[in-house]
């Protein structure tokens, strides 16, 4: 099953009956209740107010967005080394062959993944430090 979107979750536009949107990658800015979600996106205009703008936008209509080497990463539902699960890192390879995500943990440590163990978030991970989640060491809180 699909895990719900997270705020600081990078997420594809997709599925509006307004179909201009379709494709466009967001953040995640936070809950609106129900089944709604509010995404900040690049404008598409001079008319729009700004670099960015935000909409609503239902949980059906976002997917998660493809995962990059050199992207921010949230590791979660991982059962086998269940410490990992939120913590952060960098992607270092998107595993050709392997099918597995190479990421650098905080520290330095380097993990193998299945992306669908891995969350593209938004902003850099320099400077995070470890506050370990239950005592995990070396484990990033995610935001509140």
């Amino acid at each position: 099953a699909e895990l719900p979107p997270e705020v600081g979750q990078l997420v594809v536009l997709t599925g509006l009956a307004r179909g201009v949107m379709n494709g466009t990658v967001g953040e995640v800015l936070a809950a609106l209740g129900g089944d709604r979600w509010e995404v900040r996106v690049a404008s598409a205009g001079p008319d729009t107010g700004g670099p960015h703008r935000s909409v609503s936008v239902r949980s059906r209509n976002l997917a998660p967005k493809p995962i990059e080497a050199g992207e921010r990463v949230r590791l979660h539902s991982i059962i086998r080394s269940d410490e990992l699960n939120g913590m952060t890192g960098r992607v270092l390879s998107t595993g050709a062959g392997t099918g597995r995500l190479t990421v650098r943990l905080p520290g330095g440590r380097l993990v193998a993944v299945l992306p669908g163990n891995a969350r593209a978030v938004s902003g850099d991970c320099r400077g995070e430090h470890a506050v370990p989640p239950g005592g995990a060491p070396g484990a990033v809180r995610p935001p509140p």
